[in-house]
């Protein structure tokens, strides 16, 4: 694949282009963490997945509660929880159709 260098809140990637998307300690470094999973939704396949995995030891940590809102507000339905509070991964889907 192509590496593409972008803002992650515009994403230079044609609509529903991936079956997955797994960020790992990023919504705590967007400006806009909202417009950020917007654009994931948009370039997910209906009915993909996208994990958000943090880490307390990061200085940007977000809650489990703070991403399952910031997602929701997206579009995304929440699915699955791996891990405790201090470390965990979030599993979330696009809506099918």
């Amino acid at each position: 694949g192509d590496l593409v260098l972008a803002d992650a809140e515009s994403l230079p990637l044609a609509p529903d282009r991936f079956d997955v998307v797994f960020m790992v300690t990023v919504l705590g470094e967007v400006n806009d963490p909202t417009k950020a999973l917007e654009e994931v939704y948009r370039v997910l396949h209906p009915g993909g997945l996208l994990s958000i995995g943090e880490q307390r030891t990061d200085p940007d940590f977000l809650t489990l509660r703070t991403v399952q809102a910031l997602a929701g507000k997206a579009g995304f339905t929440f699915e699955k929880r791996y891990g405790w509070f201090w470390n965990y991964t979030a599993n979330f889907r696009k809506s099918p159709s």
